[in-house]
């Protein structure tokens, strides 16, 4: 069991340089890959699979390759969860020696989960895999491969220790680069001050050479003006060629909106009989549900037990209340037009300036670039994360947000989390992320066996 990549080149027909001479050799252990949207995490497990051919370098394999990709279509089947489960066991199930996994919790439950991080821990060949979801990685990898400026970088360690040391990477590039604009703003006045020296100097060239030579200077001035000139040049030159004229990590991201959203006051409790679909009871017997600014209700419960259409029946009512709300869903809407720009349709829709939009989007991971196409130029995945983003950047008094976190990497989710933290606005959640939902909730509903159950703590609900 080897995978050996070897100085790998690849780049898209469009001219996007995804990778620029990695190089790794895996022979065992379980490894999670990380990086930003659009690093290349899928392209390099497509590449490893042999659906992608490099430009340059080679990678060679020893044994079964399995691989398990990222799967959009859900709204043709009930329990998209169940499906993602069945499509894992059977991968796991056919015995390869090499196991790559695109996002494989995406739509699983808690339970599920459960089955896939079992799965994985007892797979003795090895694993690559991409997740957004911390927990799963820090419980079901022992290495990390970082993907970063068309590089990869293995890391031999748990997730969790190699987030501290990257922390601190990041914070040392941070003080560096002050280091450097400091040093950079001194330059610059010398580059100054030997242009103003250089302009004296051809003020005295103006003198006649009979002058000059009474006065023993002929040649001097001439000599010192070049000098400084050549002086001033080259510090300009070294000042253009400098590389850290870049500020690492200036996003502001989702902390933008606290300056453009001014979310009204909401307390109110909504109360429900029961919950059916097409006859169906979900939910058989009455329970009341509160509404709160400032407060973060999780929605929780197995794959199938009516999560979604709980959050379809909220909706209904806060809107018949004329409250004002944003609700994001797992399905991609139909009502973008087809030939317009998403950036224009984004402040069509939205009324926000373009820069904003931009702020918001690069924190979930959606480039200037993604933006400028029209919706049928993006993936389902790429075409979700703008439907998110037109939630966050209009204005609201109630955020809906159902399996939020599914196609955002770690800036993503940190970024969602922080801006979730801070809002004054009342927000209701569905997710499978725990670490993600343990880091915003402060309210719980809980659907169990057709009824909503209390629990005592999000811990108690996990660990059952």
């Amino acid at each position: 069991m080897v995978i050996d990549v070897k100085n790998i080149s690849f780049q898209f027909d469009q001219g996007n340089i995804v990778f620029d001479n990695i190089n790794f050799r895996l022979s065992e252990g379980h490894i999670g890959i990380v990086g930003d949207n659009g690093v290349g995490k899928t392209t390099l497990i497509n590449l490893i699979s042999g659906r992608l051919l490099p430009q340059k370098g080679t990678i060679s394999l020893e044994g079964k390759v399995k691989i398990v990709s990222q799967f959009n279509d859900w709204e043709d089947y009930h329990s998209p969860g169940e499906l993602q489960l069945q499509r894992l066991k059977d991968a796991v199930f056919s015995n390869p020696d090499i196991l790559l996994l695109d996002e494989p919790t995406s739509n699983l439950d808690k339970n599920g989960i459960k089955v896939l991080s079992g799965l994985i821990r007892h797979f003795s060949g090895i694993v690559l895999l991409i997740s957004h979801d911390f927990d799963f990685l820090d419980s079901t990898t022992d290495n990390i491969l970082l993907i970063e400026n068309r590089r990869a970088e293995l890391y031999e360690q748990k997730f969790e220790d190699f987030q501290l040391e990257y922390e601190k990477k990041r914070h040392k590039e941070f003080q560096m680069y002050e280091v450097q604009k400091k040093q950079k703003n001194q330059q610059r006045k010398s580059v100054q001050r030997l242009q103003e020296k250089s302009q004296r100097s051809k003020k005295v060239r103006g003198i006649s050479n009979s002058d000059k030579k009474a006065k023993g200077l002929a040649g001097k001035y001439d000599k010192v003006q070049n000098r400084l000139a050549t002086s001033a040049k080259n510090m300009r030159q070294a000042l253009n060629d400098n590389h850290y004229d870049s500020k690492p990590f200036t996003k502001i991201g989702l902390k933008i909106l606290n300056y453009y959203q001014n979310s009204g006051k909401i307390s109110m409790q909504l109360s429900f009989s029961n919950v059916k679909v097409n006859e169906n009871y979900l939910v058989n017997s009455p329970f009341k549900i509160n509404i709160k600014s400032g407060h973060v209700l999780s929605l929780l419960g197995d794959n199938g037990v009516g999560k979604t259409s709980l959050l379809d029946k909220l909706f209904q009512k806060l809107d018949e209340k004329n409250v004002h709300v944003n609700y994001f869903h797992q399905n991609i809407n139909q009502d973008w037009c087809s030939s317009i720009p998403l950036i224009t349709q984004l402040m069509n829709k939205s009324g926000i300036r373009e820069e904003i939009i931009l702020e918001v989007a690069g924190a979930l991971g959606v480039n200037r670039e993604m933006l400028t196409r029209s919706p049928n130029k993006l993936s389902g995945g790429q075409l979700l994360k703008v439907q998110l983003i037109l939630c966050l950047i209009s204005a609201f008094d109630v955020l809906i947000l159902d399996e939020p976190t599914n196609y955002l990497d770690y800036d993503g989710v940190v970024a969602l989390t922080t801006y979730i933290n801070d809002s004054k606005a009342a927000l209701v959640i569905v997710s499978h992320d725990k670490r993600f939902i343990e880091n915003v909730t402060t309210d719980v509903v809980v659907i169990e066996n057709k009824k909503v159950v209390d629990y005592l703590t999000l811990q108690d609900y996990f660990n059952s």
